[in-house]
């Protein structure tokens, strides 16, 4: 009775199988690396949740300013680059630079007084230097984009 070793080099059978399946797994490593590190990419560009952040950060901002009593003059003053606002109909909707509104874009609601209107913003992208401006006053909410080198604080 003849025993017959295994091993990388021992049989043309057991040789060709181990490799096969040494390769295999080689491979199958690789491509997990890389989906792992295109998940990595993708996730890191989003901006997802920065757009999430800003729809309903300016969504409470109107709702606070509609419930402030007087008229009330507000610079926000968040970093909003290359950002699209769109306020309309009761609703905030952010996209980010070029990207196309589609049917999940990022909104959030707010409640608009009827007798006091808040009026339609669709901004382009803001620049560096620019932000978002209200001001409240008998006639409604008017929202509009204003050079930061525009705006000067009260003492």
């Amino acid at each position: 009775m003849t025993v017959r070793k295994r091993g990388l080099f021992l049989g043309k059978k057991a040789f060709s199988h181990d490799l096969f399946f040494d390769i295999f797994e080689l491979f199958l490593v690789v491509v997990i690396v890389l989906a792992l590190a295109n998940f990595i990419a993708d996730v890191a560009d989003q901006t997802l949740f920065e757009k999430n952040y800003l729809a309903r950060d300016v969504s409470i901002l109107i709702d606070a300013i509609y419930a402030a009593p007087g008229d009330v003059a507000y610079l926000y003053d968040e970093k909003t680059t290359a950002y699209q606002f769109n306020i309309a109909k009761s609703k905030v909707t952010v996209n980010k630079d070029k990207e196309q509104a589609t049917p999940n874009a990022i909104y959030y609601l707010f409640g608009e007084e009827i007798k006091k209107p808040i009026n339609v913003l669709n901004t382009n992208a803001l620049q560096e230097n620019q932000k978002l401006y209200f001001l409240k006053d008998q006639s409604g909410i008017k929202v509009s984009t204003l050079e930061a080198s525009q705006y000067k604080k009260s003492p």
